[in-house]
């Protein structure tokens, strides 16, 4: 399967929970001056949780965005959500959390759950490609 038929597939495993908004190809930060892409952010608001969702084969192109995820990716969605009014100020309200999500190959999930904690990903999950295709529905349907 081609990386655009796996974004698909998490689109709509994802957007299977009726609480969860997705925007595709997100773009975060300023034109010009900071500027990154995800895949997905998904914003969960019955649990008043936002999630960076990367969606790859070779997870170890995803290197870089995990090293910076707490320190150039958190701060900056945090303010774009607020500023577009697609979240409350979050600053004002803490109890949000924003976390990257990434869906993976199985034979890759242990090396990305590694990675991200030993890079101090605070909030993260790792889904495998394998298991979202056939999904436990009670886990994410609202």
């Amino acid at each position: 399967m081609t990386e655009r038929v796996l974004e698909e597939l998490v689109g709509t495993y994802l957007a299977i929970d009726r609480g969860c908004l997705l925007n595709s190809q997100y773009i975060i930060g300023e034109h010009g001056k900071w500027r990154a892409e995800a895949d997905f952010l998904a914003v969960d608001f019955p649990d008043g949780e936002v999630w960076m969702v990367e969606v790859t084969k070779a997870p170890y192109g995803l290197r870089s965005k995990i090293a910076e995820f707490e320190g150039e990716y958190v701060h900056r969605i945090r303010e774009q959500l607020a500023l577009h009014h697609i979240t409350p100020k979050i600053d004002k309200h803490p109890d949000w959390k924003i976390g990257f999500w990434i869906f993976v190959p199985k034979e890759e999930k242990a090396w990305v759950e590694t990675k991200l904690t030993t890079t101090g990903v605070i909030n993260s999950r790792v889904t495998a490609i394998e298991d979202m295709m056939f999904p436990i529905w009670k886990e994410r349907y609202r």
